[in-house]
């Protein structure tokens, strides 16, 4: 992977993370459509770049917070179920991605070297 695939890779991790720093600041009872439409986009983006397991589990969070919506009896512990196994999630890809991105870097210092 070169240095831009893992940059918007992180880029989508933080901005994944940001959302739901915002969402659990604002609360679940009154959740912009905007928010639940960039939670399904972040679904989205994350399946096309193979981020199958988060792609999931934004994709149940956003139905979640639709059927809390419709609900006056909702248990909000569902939501932050999931959205602890997001954050959790992330928090894993991002050290994963930084990881593989300080490999790469350190063999193609390797390679320059050895070639010099």
């Amino acid at each position: 992977m070169e240095n831009s695939e893992y940059n918007i890779l992180l880029d989508l991790i933080l901005d994944i993370r940001q959302e739901m720093t915002d969402l659990f600041q604002s609360g679940f009872a009154t959740v912009h459509d905007a928010s639940i439409k960039h939670i399904r986009n972040f679904s989205d983006v994350s399946e096309r770049y193979g981020l199958h397991t988060l792609s999931q589990m934004l994709l149940s969070l956003a139905e979640l917070i639709e059927m809390r919506r419709h609900s006056t009896a909702f248990d909000d512990s569902k939501i932050m179920d999931v959205m602890c196994r997001i954050c959790k999630y992330i928090e894993i890809c991002q050290r994963r991605i930084r990881y593989e991105n300080i490999l790469e870097n350190y063999s193609n210092l390797n390679d320059k070297n050895t070639n010099n």
